[in-house]
This record gives C-alpha cells, sequence and structure tokens, in this order.
C-alpha cells in the first residue's frame, strides 16, 4: 500500500480530481441509498446533485487539459484563458444554487410559521413543508452518518483542490474546490434536516439553509469577480508595479521610464515597459539589456511571465532659426548687420549643436517688418537672430516667437559646439 501511494502524484491537477470525482461518486450511491432507507427527501434530491457535480469534475479536467497546451500560430498565448472562462461559468452556477437554495429555505421556513397562505403562488410551490414522518433511530442515525461524512469529505476534497490550485495557478482547479465548499455547506443543511426528523424539528434545515446560502452566494460572487477580473485582462496591484518600476529605475544606462503598465491573460501576467535609455549607448548595449532587466523583474515580481521592453530614442528638442545673410557661402555666409536689409534668409533646424534641414530664401520684404514677421510665423519660426537695431520688429512678434541677437559673425559660429 505505501508503495501504491508513493507511486501516486498528488500535486498533479489530473490525480486530485480523479480523488474529488470519485468521492462524488461514492456520495452518489450512498445519499440516495439512505435517503431512500430513511425517507429523507433532501438527502436524496442532494445525492441527485452531485452527479452534476461528477460531470463539472470531468469538465474540468478537460479544461485543465486544454489550458496546458503550448501555444500555436492561432493561439500565440495559449489557451489559459479557458479555464478563468470555465471559473466565471462555475460562479454563476454556485450563484444559482445559492438563489434557489435562499428561495426554497426561506418560503420552508414561512411555511413552518404558518405563513405559506400568503406567499406568491410560484415560491409556495417549491417550499419544501412537507408534514413530518415517523422515522426509526436506526433510519436517522444512517443518514446522519451519511450526511457527516460527506460534509467531512467535501471540506477535505475543498482544501485539496483551492490548496492545489493555489501552488499551480490554476483558476479552474481553484473554482471548482470553492464550489465543492459550497456543497459542503448545502450539505450541513441536510444534516440540520436529519438532525429536526430525529428531535420533531424539521425547520431546522431551514434555518440553516438561509445562512449557508448567503455564503454560497458570497462564494459566486468572489468566483466571478475574480475571474472577471481576468477575463478583462486586469493590471497587477499598485505595489507589485512600483516593484517593477524600481527594478527598472536602478538599471545602469536607463535614463528614464517613460511608460509602464501590466496586464493579466489567463495564467499569466505581461509588463509593459517604455525605457528612454542614456544617449551615449550603442544599438548592442541596449540590445544586451533586455535579458538582464527582464530576470531582474521576474526575480522581484514572480506572477510576471513575460516582460516587453520599448526602447524610445531620447526626446529632442528643436528649434527652427531664421537669420539674415549677405552672400550665400553655406556655413561660411556672414550675417547681415541690418536684418530687414539681408540679401538673403536662411530658415534652418537646430538641436543643441546639431544642425538639421537648412533653406535659403530670397529677401523680398523691402525692409518691411511686418512683412517679414508674416513669413517668420509661416515657417513656423521659433528664433529670430539678429545683430544691431531692428525698430518695430520687437513689438510686431507673435506668442512663442523669440528676438536673439547674435554676436557671431558667420553663420557656422552661430552653432557651433
Amino acid at each position: 500500500m505505501k508503495q501504491l501511494f508513493k507511486s501516486i502524484n498528488f500535486s498533479s491537477p489530473y490525480t486530485c480530481m480523479a480523488i474529488v470525482i470519485a468521492v462524488y461518486c461514492f456520495k452518489v450511491v450512498f445519499k440516495i441509498f439512505a435517503g431512500r432507507y430513511m425517507g429523507s427527501v433532501a438527502l436524496e434530491t442532494d445525492g441527485f446533485h452531485n452527479l452534476s457535480d461528477i460531470a463539472e469534475g470531468l469538465l474540468v479536467i478537460f479544461v485543465i487539459f486544454l489550458g496546458r497546451r503550448p501555444a500555436s500560430q492561432k493561439f500565440p498565448l495559449g489557451l489559459a484563458s479557458v479555464e478563468n472562462i470555465v471559473s466565471f461559468e462555475i460562479g454563476i452556477i454556485v450563484l444559482i444554487i445559492a438563489v434557489t437554495f435562499f428561495i426554497k429555505s426561506g418560503t420552508g421556513f414561512l411555511g413552518w410559521l404558518s405563513l405559506k397562505h400568503e406567499l406568491p403562488a410560484i415560491l409556495s410551490s417549491i417550499s419544501h413543508t412537507e408534514p413530518p414522518v415517523h422515522v426509526s433511530m436506526k433510519a436517522s442515525l444512517a443518514g446522519l452518518a451519511v450526511a457527516s461524512i460527506s460534509i467531512v469529505l467535501s471540506l477535505i476534497n475543498s482544501t485539496y483542490q483551492i490548496t492545489l490550485g493555489k501552488k499551480l495557478n490554476s483558476p479552474s482547479l481553484i473554482s471548482d474546490g470553492k464550489e465543492t465548499l459550497s456543497d459542503s455547506m448545502v450539505e450541513s443543511c441536510v444534516l440540520f434536516g436529519v438532525v429536526g426528523t430525529m428531535f420533531n424539528a424539521p425547520y431546522l434545515d431551514s434555518l440553516a439553509g438561509l445562512l449557508v446560502s448567503v455564503l454560497i452566494g458570497r462564494i459566486a460572487i468572489e468566483l466571478m469577480y475574480n475571474s472577471g477580473k481576468v477575463l478583462l485582462n486586469v493590471s497587477i496591484d499598485r505595489e507589485e508595479l512600483a516593484q517593477i518600476s524600481a527594478v527598472v529605475k536602478e538599471t545602469k544606462g536607463i535614463r528614464e521610464l517613460v511608460n509602464l503598465y501590466a496586464y493579466t491573460i489567463g495564467k499569466s501576467v505581461f509588463a509593459v515597459a517604455e525605457l528612454a535609455v542614456e544617449e551615449h549607448l550603442t544599438f548592442g548595449a541596449v540590445h544586451h539589456m533586455r535579458g538582464p532587466l527582464e530576470a531582474k523583474v521576474k526575480q522581484a515580481v514572480p506572477r510576471v511571465s513575460r516582460v516587453f521592453i520599448t526602447f524610445v530614442p531620447e526626446e529632442t528638442l528643436w528649434k527652427r532659426y531664421l537669420v539674415g545673410i549677405g552672400k550665400d557661402r553655406g556655413l561660411e555666409s556672414l550675417i547681415a548687420e541690418d536684418l530687414l536689409k539681408a540679401r538673403h534668409y536662411v530658415i534652418l533646424d537646430v538641436n543643441s549643436d546639431r544642425i538639421g534641414r537648412l533653406s535659403i530664401y530670397p529677401n523680398t520684404f523691402e525692409s518691411n517688418s511686418a512683412r517679414l514677421v508674416e513669413f517668420a510665423k509661416g515657417k513656423k519660426v521659433d528664433v529670430i537672430c539678429w545683430s544691431g537695431t531692428q525698430p518695430g520688429l520687437q513689438d510686431g512678434l507673435p506668442a512663442g516667437m523669440e528676438l536673439v541677437e547674435s554676436t557671431s559673425l558667420t553663420l557656422g559660429d552661430m552653432f557651433s559646439a
């Protein structure tokens, strides 16, 4: 026997669900026979209810199998989300059980208070307020034993499923474990019903049913909420995002964390980081930063399965200049002393000491400062460079355009390092 137990892998989700299904089969047989033996409709009905639990267990096995399938061209992120879909559906089933159980227990209790005639017909019809029947002590003890054993088995199974589900990060296994936990609550009501029959107090199961239905409803809402979040690709906690941010900012060569967010798909958490690197880093150096940085993030937040890193170029601030020159000699052109009487106007884009696009236009403005300003405005000039006195030009500048005096002799001197 020891060798048999050693050969069984109890950490496998398939082993777990096989045990759960085997226990449900045991429950079905004993609940139906014990219910008929002692005349307990509740116990027999719960036995038939466990048949649906067997079908649900088989579905969970199939879903776990699908969720473990490798990624493919058609499903590049795998089928892990299937587990969350089934988990959400289990939550709906548990919620239906809770609502039905609440109505049945509530109407049953009102029936025992002789208020059944005040209920709507549709609710009155589902009330289980059958008149008490005489049951032998032997039959009652048999029912009590079956109900008690069922509760213990459900609690053991539930603990096993939830613990293993958390270890394997399996939403469907956790959800089925919580559904098994709700079964133990339903079975506790059956137990109260058996006790009530023994002591001529059949309303006990209705009282317990009201409390249990609320607890089951809470489990259902929790299942639907947690599964729904994942299906909507919810982000991770702020604390975990802060940990990722700290790891990124500590990395040598990172100038700025431009953007950071995370999302959940199935059992996997993906983090996306947009980083601005220092200007002196080469393409090769930036490329080799990916692997170590991803490893550090995964170490800091183990839930993260993959880190997508995008390196954005350093943001550059370009300004457009307008300069008056004499004869066109490229960067050797002399800057005109009188801006309005310059032979040509040069418009060039400058970032720090780097010169970008350069265009040259002849002076056709006949010393009209207003026309020159309109020209500069049309070309989206940021800075007008001048030397000497330029009366009237300052007053006509639009907002955002500067007028800067230049002391350089040539165009190249103005923007040399």
